[in-house]
C-alpha cells in the first residue's frame, strides 16, 4: 500500500496537471500523507520513507512551513527598509509581510515558540518594539538617510523620507505638541532618535 501510494504521489508530481473531474473512488492521497505526518510525529516513521518523502517535498509541519516562508519575507523586508516596522499593507517579495508581522506581534501569538521571536529578534532587536511602530518606521528612514551622509539639521520638517516627513516621528515619542520644536531629534548623530522610555 504504501508503495503504491509513494508511486503514485511521484507520478502526479512528474505529471502535468489535469482538469478537475469527478472525484476518484480510491484510497485518497491527502488522507494517506496525513496519516504519514502523524507517524512521523509521534517518531514511528523509519528513516528510508523519511527521506523519500523528503526527497518528494513533504511538509511536515505546515505552521514551520509559513513561519520559515515569513522569516524569509522578513529578511527581505528588512534589508531593503532598515526596519521590521513594516506597515500592514507591505509585502516582501510577493508574500505580505506586514499582515505577518503584525500577527507575530500579537499577545501570545508565539507563545511557546520562543525560537520564533529569537529569530525575528535575530534579524531587528527591536521588531516588536513597546513604542509605537510609526515611530520605529521613522527612526529606520531617519537613521538610513544620516548613514547615506545627511546631516542631522538637514532632517527639518517638510523634507521626506519613504513618502513620511523627517521631523514626525520625532515628535511624537517625547510628547513634543505637532506645532512643537524639533528639538528632541537634534541630538548626537551617534544617539539620534533613541527608543523613548
Amino acid at each position: 500500500m504504501v508503495g503504491a501510494c509513494l508511486h503514485a504521489l511521484l507520478a502526479r508530481a512528474r505529471s502535468p496537471p489535469r482538469p478537475a473531474g469527478p472525484p476518484r473512488r480510491s484510497y485518497p492521497l491527502g488522507i494517506w500523507i496525513n496519516r504519514q505526518r502523524t507517524v512521523y510525529a509521534a517518531g514511528t516513521l523509519t528513516g528510508l520513507r523519511v527521506q523519500r518523502l523528503e526527497g518528494l517535498g513533504m511538509v511536515w509541519d505546515y505552521a514551520d512551513e509559513a513561519f520559515d516562508e515569513g522569516l524569509a519575507a522578513a529578511r527581505a523586508y528588512f534589508a531593503d527598509h532598515g526596519t521590521l516596522a513594516a506597515p500592514q499593507t507591505a509585502t516582501a517579495p510577493d508574500r505580505p509581510v506586514g499582515q505577518w508581522l503584525s500577527n507575530q506581534r500579537r499577545p501570545g501569538f508565539l507563545a511557546g515558540h520562543p525560537e520564533r521571536a529569537e529569530a525575528l529578534a535575530a534579524i531587528e532587536p527591536d521588531w516588536n518594539p513597546a513604542w509605537p511602530l510609526d515611530w520605529q518606521r521613522h527612526y529606520a528612514g531617519v537613521r538610513e538617510s544620516l548613514t547615506a551622509g545627511a546631516k542631522l539639521d538637514e532632517l527639518i520638517p517638510g523634507v521626506t523620507i519613504h513618502g513620511r516627513d523627517s521631523s514626525q516621528g520625532c515628535r511624537a515619542p517625547f510628547g513634543v505638541p505637532a506645532g512643537g520644536s524639533t528639538a528632541p531629534c537634534t541630538r548626537s548623530p551617534t544617539t539620534v532618535m533613541p527608543a523613548p522610555g
